[in-house]
Formats: C-alpha cells, sequence, structure tokens
C-alpha cells in the first residue's frame, strides 16, 4: 500500500522502490509455491506497469505489462495493449520503425480484429515511407470496421494522408 500511496502523490521514484521491494518480499514468501509467487508478484507489476505508462517510459511498461500477463493468462491484456500501442508510436516517432512495427505487431497478434491497432500500423508505415503496405494495411482496417472512419471521426492520420495522396476516397 505505501507504493500506491507514493504513487498517488506522483513520487514516482519511492512507488517504484517499493513496489520492487514487495517483490523481493513475495519471492522469498512463496519461494516453495511458484504459481503463488508468480501471481502475486503480477499484482505488483501491473502497478509498475502502470507507474511507467504514467511517466511516457512504455518499454518498461511493456516490460512489466508482460510479465504480469505471462503469470496471469493474458488477463491484462486491456492494459498491455494501449502501452503497445504507445511503445509503437514512440518508437516511429524516433524514427525506429522496426521496432515500432514490432510492437505494435504484438498488439495485433492480441487482438487481431483490433482496427485501430491497424492503423496505428499504417500511420507507422507511412512515416517510414512505404506508402503501398500502409494502403494494404488500411484495407485491414475496413476489414476490421468498415465504419472506422466515423467513428473516429475522420481523426486518423493514415486516412488523411492516403486521402490527401488520392489513394483513397
Amino acid at each position: 500500500k505505501a507504493g500506491i500511496w507514493c504513487y498517488e502523490m506522483e513520487q514516482y521514484d519511492k512507488a517504484e522502490a517499493l513496489y520492487q521491494n514487495a517483490i523481493t518480499c513475495y519471492q522469498l514468501l512463496y519461494q516453495d509455491d511458484k504459481d503463488m509467487m508468480e501471481k502475486v508478484c503480477a499484482g505488483v507489476e501491473i502497478n509498475l506497469g502502470i507507474l511507467h505508462y504514467d511517466q511516457k517510459q512504455y518499454e518498461k511498461c511493456v516490460y512489466y505489462f508482460e510479465r504480469a500477463n505471462l503469470a496471469l493468462n493474458g488477463k491484462y491484456n486491456d492494459y498491455l495493449l494501449p502501452a503497445l500501442n504507445s511503445l509503437a508510436y514512440q518508437f516511429a516517432e524516433d524514427s525506429n520503425y522496426d521496432d515500432a512495427i514490432a510492437a505494435i505487431d504484438k498488439a495485433i497478434k492480441i487482438k487481431p480484429t483490433e482496427a485501430n491497432y491497424y492503423d496505428t500500423k499504417g500511420e507507422i508505415l507511412m512515416m517510414k515511407g512505404d506508402v503501398q503496405k500502409a494502403l494494404l494495411v488500411w484495407k485491414k482496417v475496413l476489414e476490421c470496421n468498415p465504419n472506422f472512419v466515423s467513428d473516429t471521426k475522420g481523426r486518423s492520420e493514415l486516412y488523411k494522408k492516403l486521402k490527401e495522396q488520392k489513394l483513397i476516397e
């Protein structure tokens, strides 16, 4: 609870240290029951993931969410997926397109019916200059959600760029 309190007071370094100490304590406490140890540590790792997400430290965030998900059989995909999407954008903004594509592909693998993750992939491909692949991905966006443009009120950067280049109507 002290870690949560420090997090709420925006004392992130202290919160992280307390969370790490909690993991160490749980590892000692449950050293004879690996399943229980992984489950209780996963709860703390979710808190660490949230802490890093709030600080826009998406690599660390994804690391902790993936560890928790592994221990809890995907129970926290709702946390992991937005973190992967944010991580993909962060990599793309740094022109690290291969890592950006790898991050968003993880999200797509977990939830292959989510149009937004394909949209993100298409935006990254456009940033990379791969217009033809981006156009193919746009078709996948519309397969997943034929109403994507209206649902997002036309805010999709991929949609805007493809329309601007007269590749779609």
